[in-house]
Order: structure tokens, then C-alpha cells, then sequence
């Protein structure tokens, strides 16, 4: 039965994470005894797991806390195998209690790796999450990034046929984001900082990078999938956007909201390198801020954050255009002042050697480490060396729950196309 009822920081995959805590713990060197935990048994596990949460007293999460850089994982504590949500299907709280024989087991052992952020999936409103926000605070891990459900909203979109979204105040997108940032008021978060929000949903990068050009005149235009595409989108994150930030009579709708940046997610785990994509690639950075002022929220208030997403892929790290998509983005973020996040993920999955067909997490053998490992630390690597030169990213984020399955080659996000089946 325990193998079946692993989380994704359990034994299985969070192993694997134990085995990467280099990339997140300064001074401890790569592939130490210390945190040689992707090789532990159940037992081992459970033993460690017990000391983390027995040592886990109530930490200072105060008012000084809430702020960039950040050390971060995108946690979902969820059953191994679970699928992939439906864009359309209601949030699954895998925050409330249901869940809390994982939560109470990994919370402490995050910490321990030097985390202090989490980016959480979107959850059910009316839920109770006050456990899991207590034992956070317990465990020392005192922000949060919280993720608002757009992908719904822009499917219902797509299936009224809608350039942009019903924004009237009795519409499911204003009361779906009403109740969202009310679920984000101090007195539900146990002394946790919200330290930015999110949303589900992002542009599908290789698809909008042939529709831009060499300057911020060649938008994409509605004329064109791609085009309609980011016309949709930028105008439902612009609506949440002029909500967070309204100065006008009325204020925010969202004020446990309104200090704190948004991070706008882009997948850039499917671009692929072309004769002009450096270029494209330059001229979209350059020209979001013209292209969708409310996204970016130039005028509105605060200056939102890219969140650069990365899913690499296992069996072609080395040749994946990592260094180079990172060094364009710095390059053009330095021209502009805009700053960025970066998350990073890898599969922890290969295919059985007795059964191709069939696969199986990869925990390494005796004598090599899991191929995770290798591709993350060398990931890390090189947003350390970009970082360091620019000085445009506000920290990194380790995507430990790439291996959903079902999720395939895109990070942790739907993405914007013209059907419900291709987000």
C-alpha cells in the first residue's frame, strides 16, 4: 500500500529532490552523504520524517518576512500517478486536510533543503486550509505563491466564441477572483506572507514566436491563431491585473493582493531554435510592456515579474537551449528593469529496462545518481552563472512535481491555444 499512497515529495519523487538539496542549500557540496536521501528505504523515510517533524517548532514567520530573492519549490502533495487536472474541472484541495499525512511529513523536510517559498496549484475556495498554513509556519516556510484558476475562465472563452472576458461584477470571473483573494486575507494565512500571485495559464511561446517580428509594430495580430491566442490572454490576466491594482473610489477588489507583484508564467519548455528566434525572442520581452500595459502593469501599480518555466527535457539536457534563453531574457530584462523567477524542472522518470513501454522513477543504482540529479544541477548551474553576470532574477524554483505522468514536455502550466483538447 505505501507504494501506492506516495506523494510527490515522498520517497519517490521527493528522494530524488532529497538528493538535490545541493542545488538549494549553500555550502553543502554536490552529491554528499549528508543528503544522499534519494536512496533511502521506507522505513529510513519514515524515520527521517519523524525527526524533521519532531524538531519542527513554530519558526518567526514576522512582518519583516514577504520578499525577493526566493528559494523555492512548486509544491502539490498529491497521490503518485493522480492525473493531470482538466482545464475545466474544479480545483482539488490538495491543501486541506485530506492531504495532511503528506503535508505534516514533507513540510519540515522542504525546510531543511533552504526553501522558503511556496508556489501552490489552485484551490478550492471554501475550503479549510488552516492546518496546512499552521504547519508551514511550524516548519519555518513563511511565503507563498498562490495560483488563481484563469485556465477555466479563458475555456469558457473559447467556448462563447469571446475575444476578451465577461468582466461585469456579476460574472463568474469577477466572483471566481473575489473569492480567491478573499481566501488570501491575513487571518487565513497563519502569519504567512503572500509573497507574489500566479495564475494557471500561460502563452504557448513556441507557438507565438513566428507571429512576432523585429519590432514592437509587428504585434500579434488577431488575424492569426497565435495572434487571437495572446489577444485572449493578455486581456484576462489585464482584467485580474486593473482589479488587483484599481486607485480609483472603489479600491482593489483584491487588497490582500495589491503590494505584491504578479508573476506572469511563460513556458519555455517547447522553444526550439530557428533562424530569427533570438530576435523574436528580444522583441516580445521588448514589447510586452507596449503590446499589454495591464499585464505588465507599468501604469497600474506594481511592476509585474516574468516567471520563466523550464521542463527540460531528460534524454537531451545538454542540448536543450538552456544558457541561451536565459541569457536573451537577462540581456533584455537589464534594458528595461524588469526582473524575473525562474523555475526549473526535469522528469525523475525512465523507461523500464524490462519493458520499454513501461516507466519507472529513476533512482540512480549504487554507483550513479539518479539522470535528475545530473540535468537539475547542471540547470542550476547555468541560472547561477546568468544570474550572477545580470542580476535580473529574484530567485529560482524547483518544479520537483514534473513527474505528473501524464503532463509530458510543458511545465506546470496550461497553456493558451484555440481549443480546450491543445491547452
Amino acid at each position: 500500500m505505501a507504494e501506492h499512497i506516495r506523494g510527490r515529495a515522498a520517497w519517490g519523487a521527493f528522494g530524488t529532490f532529497g538528493a538535490l538539496a545541493a542545488l538549494l542549500v549553500a555550502g553543502v557540496p554536490l552529491r554528499t552523504a549528508a543528503w544522499d536521501v534519494a536512496g533511502v528505504g521506507e522505513s529510513e523515510g519514515r524515520v527521517l520524517t519523524d525527526a524533521a517533524t519532531t524538531a519542527a517548532v513554530p519558526a518567526a514567520c514576522s512582518a519583516a518576512t514577504g520578499s525577493f530573492p526566493i528559494r523555492g519549490v512548486q509544491y502539490v502533495p498529491h497521490i503518485v500517478g493522480e492525473p493531470y487536472p482538466h482545464p475545466r474541472s474544479a480545483p482539488d484541495d490538495t491543501y486541506g486536510r485530506k492531504m495532511r499525512h503528506l503535508y505534516t511529513r514533507d513540510l519540515p523536510l522542504v525546510k531543511i533543503l533552504g526553501v522558503d517559498t511556496l508556489r501552490v496549484r489552485p484551490w478550492e475556495h471554501t475550503d479549510d486550509r488552516s492546518d496546512f498554513f499552521y504547519q508551514m509556519h511550524a516548519a519555518g516556510l513563511c511565503q507563498i505563491i498562490p495560483t488563481f484558476q484563469a485556465t477555466k475562465h479563458y475555456s469558457d472563452m473559447l467556448d462563447e466564441h469571446l475575444d476578451v472576458p465577461d468582466t461585469s461584477t456579476n460574472s463568474a470571473l469577477h466572483n471566481d477572483f473575489l473569492r480567491f483573494a478573499a481566501s488570501l486575507f491575513p487571518d487565513k494565512l497563519d502569519a504567512t506572507k503572500v509573497v507574489a500571485w500566479s495564475v494557471d495559464m500561460s502563452l504557448d511561446l513556441s507557438e507565438l514566436l513566428p507571429a512576432v517580428g523585429s519590432s514592437c509594430a509587428s504585434r500579434p495580430m488577431s488575424t492569426s491563431s497565435a495572434g487571437l491566442n495572446f489577444n485572449r490572454y493578455i486581456s484576462l490576466v489585464g482584467a485580474l491585473n486593473r482589479w488587483v491594482a484599481n486607485n480609483g473610489p472603489e479600491g482593489s477588489i483584491a487588497p490582500s493582493l495589491a503590494e505584491v507583484p504578479l508573476l506572469l508564467p511563460l513556458d519555455m519548455s517547447r522553444a526550439t531554435e530557428s533562424a530569427t528566434w533570438e530576435v523574436q525572442l528580444a522583441t516580445f520581452f521588448e514589447c510586452m510592456e507596449e503590446w499589454a500595459p495591464d499585464v505588465m502593469n507599468t501604469k497600474l501599480g506594481i511592476k509585474t515579474r516574468w516567471l520563466l518555466s523550464f521542463a527540460l527535457p531528460r534524454d537531451s539536457g545538454s542540448t536543450y537551449p538552456l544558457q541561451k534563453l536565459l541569457s536573451i531574457s537577462a540581456r533584455k530584462f537589464s534594458d528595461s528593469s524588469t526582473r524575473a523567477v525562474v523555475m526549473i524542472a526535469s522528469q525523475a522518470l525512465k523507461h523500464d529496462p524490462n519493458n520499454v513501454n513501461t516507466l519507472v522513477e529513476d533512482f540512480g543504482s549504487d554507483t550513479t545518481v539518479p539522470a535528475q540529479q545530473d540535468i537539475l544541477q547542471a540547470a542550476y548551474a547555468t541560472y547561477d552563472t546568468v544570474s550572477t553576470a545580470k542580476k535580473v532574477f529574484d530567485g529560482f524554483i524547483l518544479d520537483e512535481w514534473q513527474d505528473d505522468w501524464d503532463r509530458g514536455t510543458r511545465g506546470p502550466f496550461f497553456l493558451a491555444r484555440s481549443t480546450i483538447e491543445d491547452i
